[in-house]
């Protein structure tokens, strides 16, 4: 009953070797164990779970409806689950547009087909989160949605969209079958040895896609439902906060809601998509002003007739992937105090609401069968977009880019559904042991400050989605200050017309900025506080570590490895020796705006009685880091692990982008990512942690947050 898999970069022979000489060892046994299917029984009466907690932080429903088990063993099985994915697809994407409106029924909600808890049933599931005391409105409309599909069918429209997004899909991973990573192959394994799912590949599965895809008729899969909803075999789970005032649903009731949506009067979906094209009007193009190559490595820098900056790396990671940021300087610290709630929602109230002509939702039909997107970003110190696309989708990226500048969208109804979803888990927020956790850590570290303060409903209700509309347009309203960045599978001559027609043509008025400071730091001197909350006899402890900085890549290589060796450390001696935590964790961080500050934390979870006994603990282990340093071998596992990461993070798209906006950001050389980090790890020696370990974990500058229940389990 046993697989060895292995899939990597690597001599076969040697691992074959490796394997028969570890795993050879093991024998057959005489009588070999039978592989057991475990049978989940059939019910002819629906079988109803509602489940109640004070610590549940929101309220929900699943409708489970048992199936018998499918197999994908020939081509017309697989022409099946291609059906059953178009059906589940644009089912979904109903259900996300009706989470959309104000009086949505529920706050998100989902079907999927799949295992059922054993290989021995599939089931299909439709499930909702919902407001607190809607659990019956929710799977109501669960419950008419699908019987609207079932009994008015989709839409041709539907059906076009879905095939195109599922075969631009498939095109993709196509592109990638180069690039694909190990893990992708194991996963394959696995399904293959443990359920005898067929692995042909992603060549053959790309043809017989582009086969059967164009085949599928719309009275095919309006057909499916019919046979997955059934009156036996139904499975209702409820769960709800337990609190003062809020009326839970009984079986009776839950029960009583598919009688309801048997008899709901019901009318067919339509929609009406605009055909306009996402850009009014093309603009004419500006022009590159100057060039420059840091040839170490391989970037180049564009500087725009408008000002704006463009810099750019061609890389061949990945076929079918360009990233893209922007940034400029200024962010929140730039709206008022009395404002910063609405200044720190500006970039999700746009994004919520769409662009140009379109709403959110149009704009994501309009978008079917493209590989790109964008989406704006402010933060307390500066303001930016993110994005990403396919090679040949990348003029779609750019008009997306053009009009966040230039045609963001205010959606009051689109707000609303948003606000609607987020104040019933703000709600409960205040029964839920961790998140009174981390919002009285947030508080403390944040000194208090208005600018530092939880997301609740107080802070939730002080935004004007006005004020925050109107600081989005400030904020990019001049794009001369903006730096864009793309890293991934492009070239100068490809990308050059698109930034000369889309970028340099942004708006801009020359006005010089940049952040403030506007709000304290990380708080001075020794602080102990213990959080009481909820029952379960458990405790969570957070240890801080703050201080200044100074802010070169020398002294974030030194953090960084502090922080990677002492997690080595942290889990031989908390996990290992005293087996009192499962997986301690170490983290650091440095910032150079607005304050150069760096925070090193050091996290586990134990039983309420350890608490103290760790605590000790790990102080001992940094007190003897500090007196006595690392020993060579634990810096060998460090450099060992940098070296790794190493490899493979340099291959990727997704690093060159961070590490480049960062060091561009600081006014660092670029050059720095290579030759001279290479040197750091060569040089890392002990000496090099112990200093770090004397001045990051400063003893006079520490807190430390403890979570507790509020009363020990005897």
């Amino acid at each position: 009953l046993m697989a060895v898999i292995a899939v990597g970069d690597f001599d076969p022979n040697r691992i074959e070797t490796l394997i028969r000489q570890h795993f050879s060892r093991l024998q057959r046994r005489p009588a070999p164990r039978p592989r057991t299917l475990t049978a989940v029984p059939d019910n002819s009466t629906p079988l109803v779970a509602i489940a109640t907690d004070r610590e549940a932080s929101g309220s929900g429903v699943n409708v489970i409806f048992k199936l018998p088990p499918g197999e994908t063993k020939t081509v017309g099985d697989y022409r099946r689950d291609l059906m059953e994915g178009l059906y589940l697809g644009m089912l979904n994407n109903r259900f996300s547009e009706m989470a959309q409106k104000p009086d949505a029924p529920f706050l998100g909600a989902g079907a999927s087909k799949g295992d059922f808890y054993a290989r021995s049933r599939d089931a299909f599931t439709l499930g909702a989160g919902v407001n607190d005391g809607g659990i019956e409105r929710g799977l109501e409309a669960l419950l008419v949605e699908a019987r609207r599909v079932d009994q008015f069918g989709f839409l041709e429209s539907e059906l076009a969209r879905q095939k195109q997004a599922v075969l631009r899909s498939y095109e993709r991973s196509h592109a990638e079958r180069d690039k694909t990573v190990s893990g992708a192959f194991v996963e394959e394994y696995i399904g293959n040895f443990l359920d005898g799912e067929a692995i042909p590949g992603i060549e053959y599965e790309y043809r017989l896609a582009q086969e059967l895809i164009p085949s599928i008729t719309l009275q095919e899969i309006n057909g499916l439902a019919s046979r997955w909803i059934t009156d036996e075999n139904r499975v209702i789970i409820a769960e709800s906060p337990l609190k003062d005032g809020l009326k839970v649903p009984t079986e009776a009731d839950l029960l009583a809601v598919f009688d309801r949506a048997t008899k709901a009067p019901i009318v067919a979906y339509a929609e009406a998509l605009s055909d306009d094209p996402l850009l009014e009007r093309v603009p004419a193009a500006g022009r590159v002003v100057s060039e420059r190559t840091i040839r170490a490595v391989n970037v180049t820098e564009w500087k725009l007739s408008n000002g704006a900056r463009v810099l750019f790396k061609p890389t061949d990671y990945k076929a079918d992937e360009v990233l893209m940021s922007a940034y400029s300087p200024g962010g929140t610290s730039l709206a008022p105090d009395a404002d910063i709630m609405s200044a720190s929602m500006a970039s999700q109230v746009v994004n919520l609401s769409g662009l140009g002509k379109f709403n959110v939702v149009d704009l994501r039909k309009k978008l079917t069968g493209k590989a790109a997107g964008v989406t704006a970003t402010i933060s307390g110190t500066s303001e930016g977009l993110n994005g990403r696309a396919s090679p040949k989708d990348l003029e779609t990226l750019f008009q997306l880019i053009h009009l966040q500048f230039t045609a963001p969208r205010l959606d009051s109804a689109a707000f609303a559904a948003f606000r609607n979803q987020m104040l019933p888990n703000l709600a409960n927020k205040g029964a839920v042991p961790e998140a009174v956790y981390s919002d009285t850590i947030q508080a403390t570290l944040s000194q208090y400050h208005r600018r530092g303060r939880p997301m609740t409903t107080a802070t939730f209700s002080e935004v004007d989605i006005a004020k925050s509309f109107a600081f989005y347009r400030d904020r990019f309203a001049d794009a001369g200050d903006f730096t864009f960045l793309f890293v991934g599978n492009v070239t100068p001559a490809t990308l050059k017309p698109l930034v000369e027609r889309y970028i340099a043509t942004l708006p801009t008025s020359g006005r010089k900025e940049t952040w403030k400071d506007v709000a304290p730091g990380f708080p001075r001197g020794v602080i102990d506080k213990t959080v009481r909350k909820g029952t379960e006899a458990k405790a969570s402890t957070l240890l801080v570590f703050s201080g200044s900085f100074v802010p070169t890549p020398a002294s974030r290589f030194a953090l960084r490895t502090l922080a990677e060796l002492f997690q080595i450390k942290l889990t031989e001696t908390l996990r290992e020796q005293l087996g009192s935590t499962y997986s301690p964790s170490v983290g650091a961080s440095s910032t150079r705006i607005p304050k150069a500050e760096y925070l090193v934390q050091v996290q586990y979870g134990s039983s309420p009685e350890n608490v103290e006994k760790l605590t000790k603990a790990v102080l001992a282990l940094i007190d003897t880091l500090k007196t006595k340093g690392p020993t060579a071998a634990d810096v060998a596992k460090v450099r060992e692990q940098l070296v790794r990461t190493r490899e493979t993070e340099v291959k990727t798209n997704g690093y060159w982008s961070a590490n480049i906006a960062g060091r561009d950001q600081a006014g660092e050389d670029l050059a720095g990512l290579l030759a001279p980090y290479d040197q750091m790890v060569r040089n890392l020696n002990p000496l090099l942690v112990r200093q770090a370990a004397r001045k990051y974990f400063d003893m006079r500058n520490y807190a430390r947050f403890i979570l507790l229940p509020e009363r020990l389990t005897p």
